[in-house]
């Protein structure tokens, strides 16, 4: 009896690729975040989002806000990495879909702590984020 062990396919470079994502959904199944969740985003995203695009700079004062640092900038690298994962235009903003797929990312990562304890700095108050 051998244990197979599944790894992403060897051109996957980075980690939010394509591949590397259909990867995440076969071992840990697909989750969908529930409209709830999504609407709670929305409405975060747009308090940030000039002209439905969240830049660099936007995308740091969202972060600040969230995380209570205020020396976050632009070139801060979770900044950087969150624009060249998940934005448009190579990197230069982040749309709503960009946005839910940040988040996306975290909770199939298993990482539901972080978005819950995100939304609850905006007030909000969700037990359910996804379904299966």
């Amino acid at each position: 009896f051998f244990l197979m062990i599944r790894r992403p396919p060897r051109s996957t470079r980075k980690e939010s690729s394509a591949a590397s994502d259909v990867y995440k959904r076969q071992v840990h199944g697909e989750k969908e975040m529930t409209e709830k969740v999504k609407a709670a985003l929305k409405d975060v995203f747009e308090k940030f989002a000039k002209d439905r695009r969240m830049d660099g700079d936007a995308a740091a004062l969202f972060t600040q806000n969230t995380t209570g640092e205020s020396l976050v900038t632009k070139s801060d690298n979770r900044i950087k990495m969150l624009l060249a994962s998940f934005g448009k235009e190579g990197g230069s903003y982040i749309d709503l879909e960009g946005f839910y797929n940040f988040y996306k990312d975290a909770i199939v990562n298993n990482r539901e702590d972080v978005v819950r304890k995100n939304l609850a700095v905006y007030g909000y108050r969700t037990h359910v984020l996804c379904v299966d």
